[in-house]
């Protein structure tokens, strides 16, 4: 069957890696983390779509999408970050990445890395 979101499609690709798998244990959660979610874990929502249209009509879209990883400790958040950019710069999504900082602030109790990345998504492109 054909994924026809981005999301989706990205949330499977990690949890598929045997990288980012490994450490994560299948939690990906759309949005936000759940109370009291067990760590390491993933945490992704959509930014921004833009959609290029051409002359044949709709063509491609511009998907910005956050990444957030969580880990009980800086040193196991940073190794997670990295072997998620790993799977999405990677083919099929050759996602460039557009910032990527610590994440703080009063919500966040644990170490998380926020990231960014943009994927161009073809238009009627399904990532099976």
């Amino acid at each position: 069957m054909a994924i026809h979101s981005i999301e989706q499609a990205i949330a499977d690709a990690l949890i598929s890696s045997a990288e980012v798998g490994a450490l994560i244990s299948g939690r990906v959660y759309p949005v936000t983390l759940p109370p009291g979610a067990t760590l390491p874990a993933l945490v992704y929502r959509r930014i921004e779509s833009v959609p290029q249209y051409t002359l044949q009509g709709y063509g491609s879209e511009s998907v910005t999408l956050a990444l957030e990883s969580f880990a009980e400790t800086y040193a196991e958040v940073k190794e997670l970050a990295f072997a998620v950019r790993g799977v999405m710069t990677a083919v099929p999504f050759m996602a460039m990445v557009r910032q990527e900082a610590d994440a703080r602030g009063e919500d966040i109790e644990f170490p998380c890395v926020r990231t960014e990345y943009l994927v161009q998504q073809t238009g009627g492109h399904s990532y099976d």
